[in-house]
C-alpha cells in the first residue's frame, strides 16, 4: 500500500518532487514513522493510480529515511 502518492502530468516532466506525510492517501499511515521506503514513477496512459499494462515505469528504488539528498527515477519500461 503507497504511504505517499503524488499526481503531476506528463506536461511537468521532468519533475523534482519532495514526498511527505502530506502526500499520504491514507492518513493513518505516515511517511515519517518508516524507516526505509520503495520509490517508484508512473506513467499511467489512463490517468488511473491502479498500475495497468502499458504504463511507462521507473525501477523501483529503496530509500532509507530520512533520505540524504535527491532521488533519480527513469521512466525507462513499459508494465507487462
Amino acid at each position: 500500500m503507497p504511504v505517499a502518492v503524488e499526481k503531476h502530468s506528463v506536461q511537468e516532466l521532468p519533475l523534482t518532487a519532495s514526498l511527505d506525510d502530506g502526500d499520504s492517501p491514507m492518513p493513518t499511515q505516515k511517511l515519517s514513522a518508516l524507516q526505509e521506503v520503495e520509490v517508484i514513477a508512473r506513467l499511467s496512459a489512463s490517468g488511473n493510480a491502479i498500475p495497468k499494462s502499458g504504463d511507462l515505469e521507473s525501477q523501483p528504488l529503496r530509500v532509507k529515511l530520512p533520505a540524504k539528498g535527491p532521488v533519480v527515477l527513469t521512466l525507462d519500461h513499459a508494465r507487462p
